[in-house]
């Protein structure tokens, strides 16, 4: 809802986050992946440098539909920052991911 009145990435970010219910494992990887994916934001690749890190770190390859949201909601929001908005960016690096 941020993003659709105007707020920059970071402000949508941190809205959606704080949106999370504390103690979660939804939150604890989303607060994850956008703490990796801010160090990812000045990379020349983007969100695309981001790939193998949030594969490593945030999706499990084990078990893939009982905790689905708690990787998938991270990810975007991790796509999100790294690409800072750009879709053109974001949509083709969440395509990489097996999630």
């Amino acid at each position: 809802a941020g993003a659709l009145g105007g707020a920059d990435v970071d402000a949508a970010v941190n809205a959606a986050l704080a949106q999370l219910p504390d103690g979660t494992e939804i939150a604890r990887n989303a607060a994850h992946a956008v703490r990796i994916a801010r160090e990812f934001a000045g990379e020349r690749a983007g969100a695309f440098a981001l790939v193998p890190v949030l594969e490593h770190q945030i999706v499990d390859h084990v078990y893939s539909y009982g905790i689905a949201a708690a990787e998938t909601v991270p990810v975007a929001l991790a796509l999100a920052t790294a690409s800072r908005g750009d879709i053109t960016q974001a949509v083709p690096a969440a395509a990489c991911l097996s999630r």
